[in-house]
Protein backbone atom coordinates (compact mmCIF):
# COMPACT_ATOMS: atom_id res chain seq x y z
CA UNK A 1 0.00 0.00 0.00
CA UNK A 2 1.30 3.47 -0.82
CA UNK A 3 1.23 5.95 2.03
CA UNK A 4 -0.09 9.30 0.79
CA UNK A 5 1.64 12.51 1.72
CA UNK A 6 0.54 14.29 4.90
CA UNK A 7 -2.39 12.02 5.74
CA UNK A 8 -2.36 9.20 8.31
CA UNK A 9 -3.47 5.93 6.75
CA UNK A 10 -4.77 2.78 8.41
CA UNK A 11 -2.56 -0.15 7.38
CA UNK A 12 -3.86 -2.89 9.67
CA UNK A 13 -6.96 -3.43 11.81
CA UNK A 14 -7.71 -6.37 14.13
CA UNK A 15 -11.13 -6.52 15.77
CA UNK A 16 -11.79 -9.10 18.50
CA UNK A 17 -15.25 -10.69 18.33
CA UNK A 18 -17.60 -11.20 21.27
CA UNK A 19 -16.65 -14.05 23.67
CA UNK A 20 -13.06 -14.07 22.37
CA UNK A 21 -9.74 -12.75 23.66
CA UNK A 22 -6.61 -12.04 21.70
CA UNK A 23 -2.95 -11.18 21.87
CA UNK A 24 -0.64 -9.38 19.45
CA UNK A 25 2.76 -11.05 19.76
CA UNK A 26 4.81 -10.03 16.73
CA UNK A 27 5.10 -7.03 14.45
CA UNK A 28 7.05 -6.39 11.27
CA UNK A 29 6.96 -3.69 8.63
CA UNK A 30 8.90 -2.57 5.59
CA UNK A 31 9.06 0.28 3.11
CA UNK A 32 9.63 -0.14 -0.61
CA UNK A 33 12.53 2.33 -0.27
CA UNK A 34 14.52 1.66 2.93
CA UNK A 35 16.27 5.05 2.78
CA UNK A 36 12.97 6.79 3.62
CA UNK A 37 12.47 5.43 7.20
CA UNK A 38 12.97 8.90 8.69
CA UNK A 39 9.99 10.26 6.76
CA UNK A 40 7.40 7.80 8.06
CA UNK A 41 5.85 7.90 11.55
CA UNK A 42 4.06 4.80 12.88
CA UNK A 43 1.32 4.53 15.53
CA UNK A 44 -0.29 1.58 17.29
CA UNK A 45 -3.74 2.27 18.68
CA UNK A 46 -6.01 0.24 20.92
CA UNK A 47 -9.64 1.38 20.84
CA UNK A 48 -8.55 4.65 19.14
CA UNK A 49 -6.03 5.45 21.90
CA UNK A 50 -2.24 5.38 21.40
CA UNK A 51 -0.38 2.46 22.98
CA UNK A 52 2.50 3.52 25.23
CA UNK A 53 5.94 2.94 23.65
CA UNK A 54 4.36 2.39 20.22
CA UNK A 55 3.21 5.90 19.39
CA UNK A 56 4.85 8.16 16.83
CA UNK A 57 7.93 5.97 16.35
CA UNK A 58 10.12 6.01 13.23
CA UNK A 59 12.46 3.07 13.65
CA UNK A 60 11.93 -0.30 12.02
CA UNK A 61 10.60 -3.10 14.24
CA UNK A 62 11.18 -6.42 12.52
CA UNK A 63 10.58 -7.07 8.85
CA UNK A 64 7.54 -8.16 6.90
CA UNK A 65 9.08 -11.60 6.37
CA UNK A 66 10.42 -11.96 9.93
CA UNK A 67 8.28 -10.01 12.44
CA UNK A 68 9.87 -9.19 15.80
CA UNK A 69 8.54 -10.63 19.05
CA UNK A 70 7.20 -7.72 21.11
CA UNK A 71 8.76 -7.48 24.59
CA UNK A 72 5.29 -7.21 26.15
CA UNK A 73 2.41 -8.76 24.15
CA UNK A 74 -0.61 -6.55 23.61
CA UNK A 75 -3.62 -8.22 25.25
CA UNK A 76 -7.03 -7.79 23.64
CA UNK A 77 -10.40 -8.38 25.27
CA UNK A 78 -13.78 -8.82 23.52
CA UNK A 79 -14.66 -5.97 21.13
CA UNK A 80 -11.16 -4.42 21.31
CA UNK A 81 -9.84 -2.88 18.09
CA UNK A 82 -6.08 -2.86 17.43
CA UNK A 83 -4.88 -0.61 14.59
CA UNK A 84 -1.60 0.34 12.93
CA UNK A 85 -1.37 3.76 11.28
CA UNK A 86 1.38 5.38 9.22
CA UNK A 87 1.92 9.07 8.54
CA UNK A 88 4.38 10.07 5.85
CA UNK A 89 6.12 13.20 4.66
CA UNK A 90 7.41 11.27 1.63
CA UNK A 91 5.65 9.23 -1.05
CA UNK A 92 6.48 5.61 -0.19
CA UNK A 93 4.97 2.11 -0.25
CA UNK A 94 4.61 0.20 3.02
CA UNK A 95 3.82 -3.34 4.21
CA UNK A 96 2.77 -4.41 7.71
CA UNK A 97 2.48 -7.85 9.32
CA UNK A 98 0.88 -8.40 12.72
CA UNK A 99 0.98 -11.88 14.24
CA UNK A 100 -0.86 -13.20 17.26
CA UNK A 101 -3.83 -15.26 18.37
CA UNK A 102 -7.55 -14.96 19.00
CA UNK A 103 -9.11 -17.57 21.30
CA UNK A 104 -12.75 -18.39 22.07
CA UNK A 105 -13.51 -18.01 25.79
CA UNK A 106 -15.36 -20.60 27.81
CA UNK A 107 -16.19 -18.31 30.74
CA UNK A 108 -14.94 -15.17 32.44
CA UNK A 109 -14.10 -14.72 36.09
CA UNK A 110 -16.92 -13.78 38.48
CA UNK A 111 -16.08 -10.09 38.44
CA UNK A 112 -16.12 -10.04 34.61
CA UNK A 113 -12.42 -9.32 34.14
CA UNK A 114 -10.90 -10.65 30.96
CA UNK A 115 -7.48 -11.38 32.43
CA UNK A 116 -8.84 -14.42 34.29
CA UNK A 117 -10.37 -16.27 31.38
CA UNK A 118 -10.37 -19.89 30.35
CA UNK A 119 -10.18 -20.87 26.69
CA UNK A 120 -11.73 -23.91 25.08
Amino acid sequence: MVIPLAAPILLCRVEVPDRHVGVVQRFGHELDNPTLWGGVTWDFKLNSRPIENYQTFRQQIGTFVNPTLLPNPIKLKPFDVFEVFAFSTVDVGAMVRVMGFIFPVRFFSQDGTFRSWHTL
